[in-house]
């Protein structure tokens, strides 16, 4: 049977162990070293964000009738972002001023990143038209294209 004494110090050498970690992740957190790991950015036309979460893309960057909206990202790191949003088009029926806007719940993904002018940005855009329990819609809207065609 343990004494009370080895109990105790078990315990203290419990609290230390934990402390020792705390503090390991910490400074693995808040070292300088890691601001040259910057996440992706990404652009939208000729707008450059860096280091940054976009919350839309135009699609059709000439008048704006064609925007993917309100993303919300459950993933950003230094391979892949992925979210949902709102694929937003007007229809141009019978002329675009005219038309109706209409949208549909969308999957969202960014990939294949460049280092362009001194940073990282997301080159890759596509997108999925879902339904309400989040399964992709086989005959939906999906698209995507090459973010490097509006680098400027």
């Amino acid at each position: 049977m343990l004494s009370k004494m080895k109990i105790l110090n078990l315990a203290k050498l419990k609290i230390a162990m934990s402390a020792l970690l705390v503090a390991t992740y910490l400074v693995l957190q808040l070292n300088p070293a890691h601001a040259n790991l910057a996440l992706p950015g990404a652009f939208d036309c000729e707008l450059a964000i860096k280091d940054q979460r976009v919350n839309y893309f135009l699609v059709a960057c000439g008048d704006g009738y064609e925007e993917i909206a309100r993303i919300k990202w459950s993933r950003w790191d230094i391979k892949i972002a992925k979210g949902e949003g709102r694929y937003v088009w007007n229809d141009c029926l019978p002329s675009c001023v005219d038309g109706k806007t209409h949208s549909v719940l969308v999957r969202v993904k960014l990939s294949n990143v460049r280092k362009l002018k001194g940073h990282l940005y997301f080159t890759s855009i596509k997108w999925w038209q879902i339904d309400s329990n989040g399964r992709v819609v086989k005959s939906g809207k999906s698209g995507g294209w090459n973010l490097l065609e509006n680098f400027k």
